[in-house]
């Protein structure tokens, strides 16, 4: 091949772009078919996922509330779709919510979570102008989990509220 027609191929390759609105659409399909079993709510959070890239916070939110009202019994999807949920709630701003999914979560978070949904718990108190518990929050993540990345932030958010 010649030297002009690689150099053509590449600039072609530079100018392509990924277009996964196709596979949107699929994932929205087979969540609204499957609604009931795990391979729903898998497509439900990969549809979920696929609208919050758009900005589309309330649409995203209502598949991420559907898929955690449908998959009560089923941790796994609890914990995915509840930090996703988690995320949206905290960008709409809507703190007294995730207050109370994140301590949902907590009750069924694996051990290696909780260190991370403690620190948006004081994330979310310190949003809220709640300093003393936001303070006694992020003082358990730094006793409890000392060695952990989320200890070093706790330390640092709680330089703020000092």
């Amino acid at each position: 091949m010649s030297d002009d027609k690689v150099k053509s191929l590449q600039d072609k390759m530079k100018d392509l772009k990924a277009d996964h609105s196709g596979s949107r659409e699929q994932y929205k399909k087979v969540f609204e078919s499957l609604k009931q079993y795990p391979e729903g709510w898998l497509a439900g959070t990969r549809y979920a996922s696929f609208l919050l890239k758009d900005h589309k916070l309330e649409e995203s939110k209502a598949i991420l509330l559907e898929i955690l009202t449908l998959s009560k019994s089923n941790t796994f999807f609890q914990v995915q779709a509840g930090m996703m949920y988690l995320g949206v709630l905290e960008d709409l701003k809507d703190f007294d919510t995730a207050l109370t999914e994140v301590d949902k979560l907590l009750a069924v978070a694996p051990g290696d979570l909780k260190a991370r949904l403690l620190l948006a718990k004081g994330r979310l108190q310190m949003s809220k102008q709640q300093g003393a518990e936001a303070k006694t929050t992020l003082d358990s993540i730094i006793k409890d989990f000392a060695s952990s990345p989320e200890a070093e932030r706790a330390r640092g958010m709680k330089a703020i509220i000092n």
